[in-house]
Order: C-alpha cells, then structure tokens, then sequence
C-alpha cells in the first residue's frame, strides 16, 4: 500500500479511527458540502459567467463582510456573486487566457523552474508552524503543487481553485499522493468561486512578466476581500519592482541589424517595434551598469485592486562602470525591469527569490525596454532620472503597458517613450 505524505511523515494507515457517529456524520457532511460547491462552482464555469472588469469591484451578493456561503444552495442566485458585465472582448481574452493555462507544456516549464517552485516548497517547508491546522486556499492552482506543499506542511484544509482545465490534472495528482482527504479542488475563476468557509491562508504564483503582465493578482485581491479571515496572510506577501540601466550594445545590433537581411530581404519596417515593444529576455549580467533602483513595492494582503491599475513611480539611477568599461564612454542601451518576492518578512525563515538580471535566471526572465535614441552614452557617476509607469491595458485587460521618461542629468533633456508589454 503507497504511503501517504501526511504531515509529519504519517502514512494512512496510522490515521486516527472515528470513535464517535457523530463524527462520521459531520465528515459525511462536510464531503456532501464540498461536492454540492464543486458542482456549483463548475456550473458557473461553464456557464462563463461575466468576467470582472479592468476596474473591479466587490461583489454585491456577498461582500468581504458577509458570512461564509450557507451550506445548502438552492439556485445559482443565491450563491453567485454580482459583478460589472464585461465586454465580449474580455470574455474572449479570459477564455484564450485559461485555455493556454489549461496546457501541459506551460505547467511543466512553471515546475521545472526551480527558483520559483523552490521557493514556494521551502517556504512552507520551513514555516510548518504558520501552517499547521490552517485552512489554506490556493488561488490558480495549476497541477496543485502548491496545494500539496500547504498539506504536507501541516494545514488542516486545502481549497485548490484554478478556472482552466488543468483542475482535473490537479485531482488526480491529489488522488495520487493520497491527499485528497486534506485538499478539494473547485473548478472556476477566483472572482466568483464559491468556497465552505473563510481561509487563513492564501497562497498564489500570481506573478507575470514584468510582475503585473497577466492582471491575475487583482483576482487574488478579490479572493481575499471575499474569503479571507481578517487576521489571515496572502503568501507571498511582498512584491518589488525594480529599474536598472544595461549597456549592451551587440543586443542592440541584433535586434536591428537582423531586419536588414532575412533571408536575403530588407525588412526595415519592422525596425520600429524595436523600440516600441518592451521585450522579456535573460540579460547578460556582465551589461549592468547601474545599481537598481525601486520603483514599487506591492503588500499582497492589504493592496486594493484600483492601486494595481496604475503603477507609477520616479526612479534615480547612477552609472558604475567596472572592469572593462571603466574609464570609457559607453551607449546607454536599455533600462530593464525586474521583480523580486519575499514570502514573509515576520517569519522564522525568511524565504525570497529575485527576477533580476544578476540572479539565477528563471521563466519570468526580464523585461527589457530598448530606449529609442541609440546615440545616448553615458560616463561613471552620470546620473538618470525618470519617471516610469506600469498601467492595465485599455486595449486588452491582461496586457501591460509601460510607459518611460528619462534625463541624464546635465546631459540631456527630458526624453519620453512608452514601451508595450503585450502578448
């Protein structure tokens, strides 16, 4: 008989017997509960209900206030949440959205990466004590890894939810590892799954390129006004963005001169989106001439979904050129941004990663703006300031745009462009 990953290495055959009927009832109970919401929850999934708008806000049905849902539900009325109507365009772009996440190729090259799925394991692994006897709601759970990091490391319940297809992978690992008795999987979007009861505990890989690409942390935002007990925890709790200048002109050259023979064709034309498009690519540390500055730190347990429209910030950043740039003028090629995450600050082991050029690389890489003047060097202890934004899409919701404005300092003026994060 497999063994069961149980906290604290028990196997199902040390778990304890029922002694009492009344036990057995409320197990039954809550597993009859726990089916009636699955199914629930899977017809409004199929039903595509309106997906949240750009601007979201709370339910009316059930507000952060209200009480958990009731454990019986008569119709989709009495348990679904009100929200604005969204257009046919974004119902369109949520369904190409957890269609891809529904995949199997994305999820392994989310596992594979192993600063990310580390983190998450050694998180949990190493803070049982924030776990333990927790009730734990895992937001986009994709093959509902994170889920059995949460149960192995002592929480009394977990609620996987995840809106694509993957869901039905994520159960049968579940059943698999023999934890199905500590996780239930829900099929439907964070805006509107409809749960047992409130959590202490929410964990999520929300994160996308650029961090904010994808527009799936303001869900976990909801998920946390509608579930979350009032002392609970969004893990990971922190997020960073940060800016920092690159010199790397042999990128440059191939991203341009590349136009000018393909295949024995000029493509000039498609020169522009060079500068137009923010790019995401693992970058040559040896490129970085400036140490990083901060452009936004994001609280995920107490941010509001309207904070996360418009990101924007001023940044100050000063060349340090070593080795063999020192001494020399070199092109100002790009700025690159970046995120790190840090799980909890307050626990006993503190658990991190970073996204940065100077880190071991991983799927999210860095977000790379090519600046549009490419005549621009700068010397050590020159100074750049600017001012940079990160807004949702008007075009398309789960997109990104960046926008950049900048001056070295006693050199130029105020040079403005705006790079798109998109698909």
């Amino acid at each position: 008989m497999a063994e069961s990953l149980l906290p604290g290495g028990a196997s199902t055959d040390d778990a304890p017997t029922p002694v009492a009927n009344v036990q057995h009832d409320e197990v039954a109970m809550l597993k009859a509960k726990i089916a009636q919401l699955q199914m629930l929850n899977a017809s409004l999934a199929a039903a595509e209900a309106p997906a949240a708008r750009r601007r979201r806000r709370a339910p009316k049905e059930q507000s952060a206030t209200d009480s958990p849902a009731p454990s019986g539900y008569e119709s989709d009325e009495s348990s679904s949440a009100s929200y604005d109507d969204g257009s046919d365009l974004e119902r369109e772009i949520d369904s190409g959205y957890f269609a891809a996440y529904g995949s199997f190729h994305i999820h392994e090259d989310m596992l594979k990466d192993r600063v990310r799925t580390e983190a998450y394991r050694d998180f949990m692994y190493k803070n049982k004590d924030l776990f333990k006897d927790k009730i734990v709601l895992d937001v986009g759970c994709g093959t509902g890894i994170l889920s059995m990091f949460a149960a192995v490391s002592g929480a009394s319940k977990v609620f996987a939810v995840d809106a694509s297809d993957i869901i039905e992978k994520a159960k049968l690992n579940i059943q698999e590892n023999n934890l199905q008795h500590i996780i239930s999987c829900f099929k439907g979007k964070a805006e509107q799954v409809v749960l047992p009861e409130k959590v202490d505990i929410i964990i999520s890989e929300w994160m996308g390129y650029c961090l904010l690409f994808e527009t799936m942390l303001p869900s976990v935002v909801l998920a946390r006004e509608r579930w979350l007990k009032p002392a609970g925890k969004v893990y990971p709790e922190w997020a960073t963005m940060h800016i920092v200048a690159l010199s790397d002109d042999d990128y440059i050259k191939d991203r341009i001169n590349y136009w000018q023979d393909v295949y024995g064709f000029k493509m000039t034309a498609m020169q522009e989106n060079v500068g137009r498009e923010a790019h995401v690519d693992v970058m040559d540390p040896e490129t970085v001439i400036s140490a990083p500055c901060r452009v936004a730190e994001i609280n995920c347990t107490t941010t509001t979904a309207e904070a996360l429209d418009r990101v924007e910030s001023k940044f100050e950043l000063t060349i340090d050129l070593k080795g063999e740039m020192a001494g020399k003028e070199v092109p100002l090629s790009m700025f690159v941004v970046y995120f790190d995450m840090e799980f909890d600050r307050a626990a006993q082991n503190l658990v991190g990663f970073s996204t940065g050029p100077l880190a071991t690389p991983t799927h999210w890489k860095q977000t790379v703006v090519i600046l549009k003047d490419k005549t621009l060097k700068v010397a050590h202890g020159d100074v750049i300031r600017g001012n940079i934004s990160f807004c949702t899409s008007r075009d398309a919701f789960r997109d990104l745009d960046v926008r950049v404005s900048y001056e070295i300092v006693g050199k130029t003026g105020v040079l403005e462009q705006i790079n798109f994060v998109s698909t």
